[in-house]
């Protein structure tokens, strides 16, 4: 959401180990368009993926949901990595040197390894979300007596949930990624 930009780019700055300084106006807004872009392309790039594994799966495979998830964020990991590079470094701008002197063509890198391994966050969100969804309905089914249907609020809660564990557990990578992007 590009309101929540200025979060992003303080985000990044702390991920980067660059503290913030004071800053006001159009520095909080530094990136916006470049992160934009980037996550509006992830997003359909991830959904299509996600899309084309679901219906190339076998129906009744129990882990088809976190496979589809894990190629799905492989592939967009293929095709956005550098805009999310340019994006990252865009909202890092005139902050510090390249602290490794290279130009942008000559790294080797560039993050991709971690952001390859961080393929497994929406595998970690899918899991976590599976398992607190099965808990919350076995638990109104038997206070019930009935079977039961996960409201639109606990959907919302158990979902949150399992994106903050999915983000904690992957957080050291998140780290990882920028470092080497930058």
């Amino acid at each position: 959401c590009v309101l929540l930009h200025p979060l992003d780019v303080v985000k990044t700055k702390r991920q980067a180990g660059w503290v913030a300084k004071e800053e006001v106006g159009r520095k909080w807004w530094k990136g916006a368009a470049s992160k934009a872009t980037h996550a509006a392309c992830a997003q359909f790039v991830f959904f299509y993926a996600y899309a084309l594994a679901r219906s190339a799966s076998k129906e009744g495979w129990s882990g088809k949901d976190a496979a589809c998830a894990w190629t799905a964020a492989m592939a967009t990991v293929c095709a956005t990595h550098q805009l999310d590079t340019w994006a990252t470094r865009k909202q890092l701008q005139g902050e510090a040197e390249d602290k490794d002197g290279t130009e942008d063509g000559e790294r080797k890198d560039n993050g991709w390894t971690a952001a390859m391994v961080l393929t497994v966050n929406p595998v970690v969100q899918y899991v976590a979300y599976e398992a607190m969804r099965r808990k919350v309905m076995a638990w109104k089914t038997k206070r019930r007596g009935k079977e039961a249907v996960l409201g639109t609020q606990v959907a919302f809660a158990v979902g949150a949930a399992s994106k903050c564990i999915a983000t904690i557990t992957t957080y050291p990578l998140v780290r990882a990624k920028v470092l080497q992007q930058v």
